[in-house]
């Protein structure tokens, strides 16, 4: 019996877990007034400032390779980072 107990309050714990790592962002995704779902289907992403999409990769841990003073290195990551989290519910996911 108290096997089934640790058992059950392990899994508790994991899915807690799970559930803040694994978040499922809400649709369409907006950061600073920007709406990246938008963005990402008319590709537009690199339209942004590059600050704004410095801080875009870092609020949605989003990593980046290339040059860190050019704004490609940042919104071809962005975009995948989206296409990875649409959303069937979402009118500008279905496309992107």
């Amino acid at each position: 019996m108290k096997s089934h107990s640790i058992r059950t309050e392990t899994l508790k714990r994991c899915s807690c877990l799970l559930k803040t790592s694994c978040r499922q962002l809400d649709h369409p995704i907006m950061f600073l007034g920007h709406n990246l779902c938008k963005l990402a289907e008319h590709g537009k992403l690199q339209e942004l400032r590059l600050d704004v999409l410095k801080k875009a990769c870092i609020e949605f841990k989003v990593d980046v390779k290339g040059p860190k003073t050019r704004k490609v290195s940042f919104a071809g990551p962005l975009q995948d980072f989206i296409v990875i989290q649409r959303s069937k519910g979402c009118k500008y996911c279905h496309n992107v």
